[in-house]
């Protein structure tokens, strides 16, 4: 499956989840429900995930985590805030 088929199923499991239960929770409740709805999607997502960063001959275990993992190819950073910031613009940088 392509990043791309992955995020059409994200997209309309986060639609799902705003219509019924709307805006203004916890970031916790809509990852909570947004693993569940892509889980019966039927693709594998792993939620809280760490990730080593190397930088240089520098090895930083658990550098960063990762709200969900969808399919080992698309990572979701799930905010729940009235606008993004660059902080926000910031934490989804690769290294």
């Amino acid at each position: 499956m392509t990043e791309n088929e992955i995020s059409k199923i994200v997209f309309e499991s986060e639609l799902k989840i705003h219509r019924q239960i709307g805006v203004g929770l916890f970031e916790s409740v809509y990852e909570e429900c947004l693993h569940y709805e892509i889980q019966k999607s039927g693709l594998k997502v792993e939620r809280q995930k760490f990730l080593d960063i190397n930088y240089d001959e520098l090895l930083i275990p658990k550098a960063f985590k990762m709200d969900l993992l969808i399919e080992n190819k698309v990572v979701l950073e799930i905010k729940s805030v009235e606008s993004l910031n660059s902080f926000h613009a910031s934490q989804l940088k690769i290294i």
